[in-house]
């Protein structure tokens, strides 16, 4: 999940090199963030829940203060 979201987000800056004037390309480009903050979500809660599975329990909060 995180992979194909962090490979998904460069594809999601392709309209806004070839937009041109139009409701369409504004449509385009604002499908095109949604799709990016989506991937971004989705990536990061997946690196999240990774890193609080492979930390043990006592080192949580200071794996996450460390991320933060």
């Amino acid at each position: 999940m995180m992979l194909t979201a962090l490979a998904l987000v460069p594809l999601t800056q392709i309209p806004l090199l070839i937009a041109a004037r139009g409701r369409g390309w504004q449509l385009t480009i604002g499908a095109a963030l949604f799709l990016q903050l989506a991937c971004a979500a989705a990536a990061g809660t997946t690196q999240r829940s990774i890193r609080q599975s492979v930390t043990v329990a006592d080192k949580q909060a200071r794996m996450q203060a460390v991320s933060t």
